[in-house]
């Protein structure tokens, strides 16, 4: 769930620095999708190493699918969440309230001018 979480802020983030309010469905599927990516990939590469190894690190295939199974329930959860949240409020206004403070400069002029 953290990375999930990461990933989210960086694209609050990459959509704050950019002006650009990503739709809430691309966001919620970038995230899921992300999250999913990295599981994958960290199990294979567990069993990779206990091939390459012949270290016993990659117990067995029933923890791989657990371990994707509660990969799949967090992110979705989170992705679930961020759906709802999204939809009351847009990904540029919640930058300037999470990550751009009052009185920091963005693009130029800072929020002090603006008002």
């Amino acid at each position: 769930m953290g990375i999930s979480f990461l990933v989210f802020v960086s694209i609050l983030v990459l959509g704050g620095l950019t002006v650009k309010n990503f739709r809430r469905g691309i966001v919620v599927v970038c995230v899921f999708a992300t999250v999913m990516v990295l599981g994958l990939t960290w199990e294979y590469a567990e069993l990779r190493l206990d091939i390459l190894s012949g270290s016993t690190y990659f117990v067995n295939p029933y923890d791989s699918v657990f371990d994707m199974i509660f990969n799949i329930i967090a992110s979705a959860y989170l992705a679930a969440i961020l759906n709802e949240y999204l939809k009351k409020e847009s990904l540029l206004s919640l930058y300037r309230r999470w990550i751009h403070w009052r009185g920091e400069v963005l693009h130029g002029r800072s929020e002090t001018e603006d008002s």
